[in-house]
């Protein structure tokens, strides 16, 4: 194990070289040892990597990689990302004009956030966990929701499955959300086409079930959960002067 006076002089681009295991060491002690500025933390020099169109690809894509793996699971490193405007990049490294290996990342890293915390985590964090991650991912899927809805209409069938599993990732999350939060989303969603997006999402995975049989049952399943998401989003009713969707 490496020394945590050792471990608190690496800079961000050492980090994501390292060991995994190594790398957690590093930005957890490094993360708890004082009270840094969020715009110095390891987690905004990561993000400014991986949204400089100027660096190398590799480069930007280990960056996220690293970063990804520091805000999924770590509760600190998670309010260190957000704290340094760690929304503001993923948004743009979903965004249409994005690079496209990047953006299905982004969309990867994005379902994570937008999902319940873990048993375990709830159990040590408790009330102040749920307060700090629904406002921070409630606010971000918002947000991320037209450019997800998007993602579903074109390019790799790896994308929009990616992208199809984080807007699922934001509506189940609207079961901890208070109505007008959870009224929101859905809202978020069909202004952007949500609805007709994932009919016609469904219709391509049926397509793709008719093609490759070593992948027909895997598609066909996403066809379904596809048409799920068009039913839910079509399905809407008025309860209480608010919408609601039935599930």
């Amino acid at each position: 194990m490496i020394p945590a006076r050792y471990a608190f002089q690496l800079s961000a681009s050492d980090a994501f070289e390292l060991h995994p295991d190594v790398r957690r060491f590093v930005w957890a002690n490094t993360l708890r040892a004082s009270d840094v500025n969020a715009y110095d933390s390891v987690e905004a020099k990561l993000a400014t990597i991986a949204v400089n169109e100027s660096a190398p690809e590799l480069r930007r894509r280990k960056a996220f990689f690293a970063l990804s793996q520091m805000v999924r699971d770590d509760h600190v490193c998670r309010r260190s990302f957000f704290a340094a405007g760690g929304a503001t990049a993923l948004l743009q490294l979903l965004h249409p004009n994005a690079n496209p290996g990047l953006r299905v990342k982004a969309a990867t890293l994005a379902a994570d956030l937008f999902a319940s915390p873990d048993p375990e985590q709830h159990a040590r964090e408790g009330a102040r966990f749920d307060e700090i991650h629904h406002k921070e991912a409630r606010a971000l899927k918002h947000a991320a929701m037209p450019h997800l809805i998007h993602m579903t209409t074109g390019g790799s069938a790896d994308a929009r499955e990616k992208a199809m599993h984080a807007v699922r990732a934001a509506l189940d999350a609207d079961a901890g959300d208070d109505e007008e939060s959870a009224a929101s989303t859905h809202r978020a969603a069909r202004r952007a086409g949500g609805a007709e997006a994932f009919e016609a999402l469904a219709e391509f995975f049926e397509e793709a079930a008719k093609g490759n049989e070593d992948t027909r049952e895997y598609h066909a399943t996403l066809a379904r959960d596809a048409g799920s998401v068009a039913a839910r989003l079509a399905r809407e009713t008025h309860r209480g002067g608010i919408h609601h969707v039935e599930l």
